[in-house]
């Protein structure tokens, strides 16, 4: 960060500025008064004159065709000076009288050798001045009445009444005057060949003549207001006097036809001007002396009697130029900071660009301010009380600063006096300055008192009436290189909130002496009583709809009246408490808060199960400043209640406030919903604290679920099984206890404060269920009717009622009165089954279930039932000796331990014994048991049991593949001579393999697989027609074109029959966005089904209209004209 010395320290000012010794209306010239000697020195002295003028271009070019008009060598000999009240016109005057009177002096240093005049000279490219005779017409000294003094050649004085007296008697003394003497007294203008004469005494004499003619309008006025005759008098005389002029080439006449615009206002005024206007335009040259280019320069001359070097100032310029490009480019304009920028801030040094160029663009259209006079006024003042005092690096809104608590400094007096409310803005600036004083405070990056430099820029930039400042305009004239960019946008963002006067609209800054909505909102504000914001604050609350959200099983309680609203029960309780029971980090919770953890309506009747609440309540601090946004929200709606202050708002105001209004509205939300930033519950030692619930997008409760969750207070999810047992840190059982109700241990975790909490009694269901499930324990059920059922390894399929009713045991003291038959089978039991996949004996079952790593079995009984199901499931056979149990049970008798089990063995397919899947095993039509067994061992590579090529066998002939004859060994099979066929052998259930993936198939596809599954040759054409037409018949499939099958017939397809499903549900109307995507997926998943779509709306609630009615059917009739409610 780059600190610059302040401009004082490298500019000298000039003593009279300092001292005080030239007052503010001796900065406008008086071109009498040098002619006479009654003004400061600083004007009547030529070389004190001179060296703080400032030789304009403009006024270079007018005094060289003024010097060589008076030399004779061409030159313009009328100039008439622009209108601009104080823009220079009489200053150049006086550098004209100067010119003329002492620039062929003899005595002391010539004045041609002056700096500035050489300047001039040499523009003009001359090298002297030629002696000149001066007459001088400032009608703004001449009275009407009494006239004016002037001076002859000779130094003789004499009173004239007339202008053209006073022309005479200054040029020629009596013997000019004598020309006019008559014209004099009877008030009548003089013909241009008297004019003639009295131009040529000047010549005689060897002279030059200058007429300086100022302010006529105001004389003119004057006159014609007194006799109207006076209009057509003057204008004839000036008329000659121009003529007269251009005809004498070494005379020459500058004038300027009025002061201000304030003569031009009235008719006489604007018809006195009008009547000059047409007499001079004709033969003069407008001059413009003091441009806008020239005005810094201009004042530095007047005000400053040296400047740094070019290169302090180019580092200046250099510094604050780099600190706009880098810290603000995204508020300034690209002017501000581009190439040209550095060249416009050189040029204007010391003073701030933007300054002058509000003064000269706006302030000059005040009626009050004299451009260039008006600005060296109030600008002598600033310098004056700034200096040692400023620290900014330029002159500018600083500079205008009363030291602080001093009020308004002289150079505000003087700027507010010439504005249009002038003396109203007094008070309004004092407030608006405390205001920006106390946001500086609260910005410490701000060390030069920048706020309050934001309300004298706002001001400068609102005149007149109707003009401000955008972003960029006020910024620019803030910034220096030490300023805290972040510290100035907060710092002016807070006045804007805090300013009585500052337009509502964000967009620019205008100052304004009507107050703003701030002011008014303040003082509806205090109209509202603190029981009003807390009954609002309340209602605010309960609108929070996510204040309030929890997960499903917790019961919510918002904002309850007393702790007798909570429930005293072992499931989680979610309290949103009220704002006024708010709580301070730190700090003991208030015992109104307290009492809704120790008891349910009063002190004597405590609560149980206080683990079980979980509240949540405002923070103190961020509560006191929620209460504070609610009542400017409840101050803006009495702005909007209030008919007579709504309808003297401005429109733009009303949107201005509706906007801010909608903005509380929504931080109010936002800061309501931070003020609940406190959990209130009890912790392990029983004592109720508050803790900081963590920020986060989540809603309340689910960042209450986490910040207790991971303290280990709250079981969100899964509870490891294992901490339900005995020996589990938790001691949830009593000693010798050996079952417990699954409410018992529901109860222990809302009770007991050193347990954590559960988020709902499923997280005990699952850990219980998945106990079971993974043989830590066996769970009973006891039915009302007095039968019940043991779990243990297996799923708890219980309706919820039921669950609290359930019982658990350890396994050392379970004991199962019915056991999962799925658990028998390999895999399922660690350490039950051989690791070499051998048989399973019954005695090593037994031993298994021992009461250590299983429970007990009540009797033998459970383990064989459990046996015989997986027996007659095929999932498991069992062999004694020979004897082979599968699809059938073990008698009891039989149930030894030596029993052997085995995982039964997958059947095989009865196709797979045809002569074509099997030919090694059939000769000329006939095979044998062991030429079956043998052909399939040999293709499996590996012995079948015996028992499955029976059942194979007996599966063939059921099919009517093969006939059989003789038993056991000496069983022999036969291919029938006769083929029976039935409709059912030709649909899905008999030939899954072709219909399973495929809607239609054609006869030609059933017949071929028909075929290869018998292992024959070809299917009789007869007895597959016949099949087909029994399949159609009983609507086992159907052709699938037309109401027959046709011709080729094995060409045909048959599809299956048509299915109608139907789907039903009453929908919200929230859901029927969902339903054409719905519908558009059923139809890419499935596209040969056909699907139709019934709507059907039903409307409940009081009988409408009819009008509504029909409002309703117009609405449902652009879906589809017989879509209408009855």
């Amino acid at each position: 960060m780059t600190t610059l010395t302040a401009w004082h320290e490298h500019c000298a000012v000039r003593p009279e500025i300092m001292t005080g010794q030239l007052q503010l209306a001796e900065f406008a010239a008086d071109l009498y008064g040098v002619k006479t000697g009654a003004t400061p020195a600083v004007y009547k002295d030529p070389d004190m004159f001179f060296a703080r003028t400032y030789p304009t271009h403009n006024m270079k070019k007018l005094v060289s065709d003024v010097l060589h008009r008076l030399t004779g060598k061409g030159g313009k000999p009328i100039i008439t000076l622009q209108i601009a009240y104080g823009g220079g016109k009489t200053h150049t005057l006086i550098a004209l009288l100067h010119l003329a009177e002492h620039g062929h002096r003899r005595q002391g240093a010539p004045l041609s050798e002056h700096p500035t005049v050489r300047e001039f000279l040499n523009f003009a490219g001359l090298q002297t001045i030629p002696k000149t005779r001066v007459a001088l017409l400032p009608f703004d000294k001449f009275d009407y009445w009494r006239g004016l003094e002037v001076s002859a050649p000779d130094g003789q004085t004499r009173v004239c009444q007339t202008p053209w007296g006073a022309l005479a008697y200054q040029l020629g003394g009596e013997e000019g005057f004598a020309y006019v003497r008559e014209h004099e007294a009877q008030y009548t203008p003089p013909a241009q060949t008297v004019i003639d004469n009295v131009l040529k005494l000047s010549a005689r004499d060897g002279c030059a003549t200058l007429i300086l003619l100022d302010e006529a309008v105001m004389y003119c006025r004057t006159a014609v207001n007194q006799n109207r005759s006076r209009l057509g008098t003057l204008k004839d005389f000036f008329q000659v006097l121009t003529q007269a002029v251009a005809a004498n080439p070494t005379c020459a006449m500058a004038s300027s036809l009025i002061a201000s615009q304030v003569e031009a206002n009235d008719t006489t005024g604007a018809e006195v001007l009008n009547a000059l206007q047409d007499v001079f335009q004709r033969l003069q040259e407008l001059v413009e002396p003091v441009s806008e280019e020239d005005v810094a320069e201009v004042l530095r001359r007047r005000l400053f009697e040296s400047l740094p070097d070019q290169q302090t100032i180019q580092c200046i310029t250099d510094a604050m130029l780099s600190a706009y490009r880098h810290a603000f480019a995204d508020v300034l304009r690209e002017q501000h900071y581009d190439k040209r920028a550095a060249a416009r801030m050189i040029n204007a040094y010391p003073f701030h660009p933007d300054l002058l160029e509000t003064l000269f663009g706006k302030w000059t259209q005040l009626h009050g301010f004299q451009k260039t006079r008006g600005a060296l006024r109030f600008l002598a003042l600033a310098i004056r009380a700034a200096h040692d005092q400023d620290p900014a690096p330029l002159i500018g809104p600083g500079a205008l600063l009363a030291p602080t608590g001093a009020g308004l400094s002289a150079a505000m007096d003087e700027m507010v006096s010439v504005t249009e409310a002038g003396d109203k803005w007094l008070a309004i600036l004092g407030g608006e300055l405390e205001k920006a004083r106390a946001c500086q405070t609260l910005a410490p990056g701000l060390q030069q008192r920048e706020i309050e430099q934001a309300v004298i820029a706002a001001f400068i930039h609102s005149q007149p009436r109707g003009q401000k400042a955008d972003h960029a305009d006020l910024y620019a004239l803030l910034i220096h290189p030490a300023v805290d960019a972040s510290s100035l946008r907060d710092g002016l963002a807070k006045w804007r909130e805090r300013s009585w006067f500052l337009k509502e609209n964000e967009q620019y800054w205008q100052l304004s002496t009507v107050p703003n909505l701030n002011h008014i909102h303040l003082h509806k504000m205090e109209e509202i009583s603190q029981t009003e914001v807390q009954t609002r604050l309340e209602d605010q609350v309960r609108k929070i709809k996510s204040l309030f959200e929890c997960e499903a099983g917790v019961k919510k309680y918002p904002l309850p009246h007393s702790p007798a609203d909570i429930e005293d029960a072992p499931f989680l309780h979610y309290v949103v408490l009220a704002p006024a029971l708010s709580v301070e980090f730190g700090k003991a919770i208030p015992e109104n808060v307290q009492l809704y953890f120790s008891s349910t309506s009063h002190a004597g009747n405590p609560r149980t199960y206080k683990n079980a609440i979980i509240a949540l309540a405002a923070e103190r601090a961020p509560l006191v400043g929620a209460l504070n946004q609610l009542k400017s929200l409840m101050g803006w709606d009495a702005i909007m209640n209030d008919a007579k202050i709504w309808q003297e708002l401005t429109d733009e105001q009303k949107g201005v406030m509706q906007k801010a209004r909608k903005d509380e509205q929504r931080e109010i939300e936002g800061a309501l919903s931070r003020m609940y930033a406190a959990v209130v519950a009890v912790n392990e030692e029983g004592l109720v604290e508050s803790k900081k619930l963590p920020a986060g997008p989540e809603t309340h409760f689910e960042r209450i679920k986490q910040l207790l969750h991971s303290e280990e207070r709250l079981i969100t999810t899964t509870l490891d099984p294992d901490l339900l047992l005995p020996a589990s840190y938790f001691q949830i059982w009593a000693a010798g206890q050996t079952r417990k109700k699954v409410q018992e241990l529901i109860n222990a975790f809302a009770q007991f404060a050193r347990l954590p909490r559960l988020l709902t009694p499923q997280v005990i269901y699952e850990a219980i269920e998945r106990g079971v499930r993974d043989g830590l324990f066996a769970a009973y059920y006891t039915r009302p009717d007095g039968s019940g059922s043991a779990f243990w390894r297996a799923p708890l399929n219980l309706n919820e009622t039921y669950k609290p009713e359930i019982e658990i045991a350890p396994v050392n003291t379970a004991v199962l009165d019915e056991l999962a038959p799925e658990l028998l089978l390999p895999g399922q039991l660690p350490g039950l089954w051989p690791e070499d996949g051998g048989a399973l004996c019954v005695q090593t079952v037994q031993n298994y279930f021992d009461g250590q790593q299983a429970p007990r079995l009540r009797d033998q009984d459970v383990l064989l039932d459990a046996l015989n199901d997986l027996l007659l499931k095929r999932r498991l056979y069992a062999r004694a000796g020979e004897t082979v149990y599968l699809n059938a049970v073990i008698p009891a008798e039989a149930f030894e331990p030596s029993l052997e089990f085995q995982p039964a063995p997958p059947r095989i397919a009865c196709a797979d014994l045809n002569p074509h899947a099997l030919p090694d095993a059939w000769t000329e039509g006939k095979a044998t048991f062991e030429s079956v067994c043998n052909a399939l061992n040999t293709r499996k590579g590996e012995t079948i049991p015996d028992f499955l090529v029976r059942e194979a066998i007996q599966d063939g002939q059921q099919a009517k593949m093969f006939d059989v004859t003789g038993a056991g060994e000496k069983l022999e099979l036969y291919i029938p001579e006769t083929f029976t066929l039935r409709g059912e052998d030709l649909g899905p259930q008999a030939l899954p393999e072709i219909w399973q993936h495929h809607s239609n198939v054609s006869l030609k596809k059933i017949r071929e697989t028909i075929e290869q599954r018998a292992g024959r040759g070809e299917l009789p054409e007869e007895i597959f027609r016949r099949a087909v037409q029994d399949a159609i018949r009983k609507n086992i499939f159907a052709p699938a074109s037309g109401n027959a099958v046709g011709e080729p017939f094995d060409q045909q397809k048959v599809k299956l029959p048509q299915t109608i499903l139907y789907a039903e549900a009453a929908l919200e109307i929230r859901h029927l966005h969902h339903l054409s995507d719905a519908v558009k997926a059923l139809k890419q998943s499935a596209p040969e089904i056909e699907f139709k779509v019934t709507c059907s709306i039903t409307a409940e609630g009081s009988k409408p209209s009819q009008d509504t009615l029909a409002k309703l059917n117009e609405i449902l009739s652009q879906v589809d004209k017989k879509f209408q409610f009855e």
